[in-house]
């Protein structure tokens, strides 16, 4: 169930848009490869939101409008599409690896999300 603005500020005053220190906050863990990480931050600077593939037993595990903490700070999921490989938004984006690895895979989420700290209209 998507959070209203409400909540999600009251979320980013709490937090800061930081990661979350383990303990006290009990968000998900959505990690990205390490080598990724640079783009998705530029991505995440210019346009203010980014894609993610989930393979395997990461299909079916996200939901839409859910706050999870990353390496990127706290991330709103703002859209999920359940794909398989010839239906992926971004193919012709991919290198011939990633193609390689996600076809290995019946399934495919792709998930658009963006920086928490958004909402208060940065």
């Amino acid at each position: 169930m998507p959070l209203s603005v409400r909540v999600l500020r009251r979320f980013i005053a709490t937090h800061g848009g930081a990661p979350c220190p383990n303990p006290p906050c009990q968000h998900r863990f959505l990690s990205f490869p390490e080598a990724e990480l640079p783009d998705l931050q530029v991505r995440l600077r210019d346009t203010g939101f980014a894609f993610t593939s989930r393979v395997d037993d990461e299909c079916g595990k996200w939901g839409v409008g859910e706050v999870v903490a990353s390496p990127l700070g706290h991330l709103w999921l703002e859209a999920i599409l359940p794909t398989d490989l010839a239906g992926h938004p971004f193919l012709k984006e991919l290198t011939p690896a990633q193609r390689e690895f996600l076809a290995r895979y019946p399934r495919i989420d792709v998930i658009r999300f963006a920086p928490l700290v958004s909402v208060r209209g940065r």
